[in-house]
């Protein structure tokens, strides 16, 4: 599409989003992001959120305010909006033309994508958020707290100095959905 940009590194899109350059980021900011891969199944829906949710961690101290009120994930994904029936946004899209992900000529492309995305580990979170592990074929679902290593891209004012071999995740606080009530956010576990 005309004017978008091919964003799926989580780091990338911070920077992007957040640039340390403030009139950049005055200019970034009065844009309404609109997130899509070729279906809007997982890629786009999962930077959207990642957008929000690293929104809300710079903004912890201001709820509800957001740099970014609106962000929206385009139904159906590329595939739909070049394909519609009448075909009146084809002059929207650069080139005019569809390729499917999976074409052979991208092939190299989609495997760097992968590749990235298993050395990422953490994936699309900013580890300042709690990661649900669903077990496949059963009901069960665990809640882990991700602690977020202080050179990370996305530290923030909240990560931990402790280093991770210490951190027990019994023990590990979320700021960002710990309990108001106790002192510190932590379980009891007594």
């Amino acid at each position: 599409m005309n004017g978008a940009l091919n964003i799926y590194d989580p780091v990338v899109l911070e920077n992007t989003f957040f640039p340390d350059c403030s009139t950049k980021f005055k200019i970034m900011a009065k844009k309404i992001p609109i997130f899509y891969c070729e279906y809007s199944s997982a890629r786009g829906p999962m930077l959207a959120s990642h957008l929000r949710k690293s929104d809300r961690v710079r903004n912890y101290s201001k709820y509800p305010f957001l740099y970014y009120n609106e962000i929206y994930v385009l139904q159906g994904g590329y595939n739909a909006f070049y394909n519609t029936d009448d075909n009146c946004f084809k002059d929207l899209c650069e080139p005019i033309g569809y390729v499917s992900m999976r074409d052979k000529k991208h092939s190299d492309v989609l495997k760097t994508y992968h590749m990235h995305n298993m050395r990422n580990g953490v994936g699309f979170e900013t580890g300042m958020f709690q990661t649900a592990v669903i077990r496949k074929n059963t009901n069960f679902r665990r809640t882990y707290s991700v602690p977020q290593m202080p050179e990370s891209p996305t530290a923030s004012e909240f990560s931990s100095e402790r280093s991770p071999e210490k951190i027990r995740p019994e023990i590990a606080t979320v700021p960002m959905l710990a309990n108001p009530r106790t002192p510190t956010g932590r379980k009891n576990t007594r």
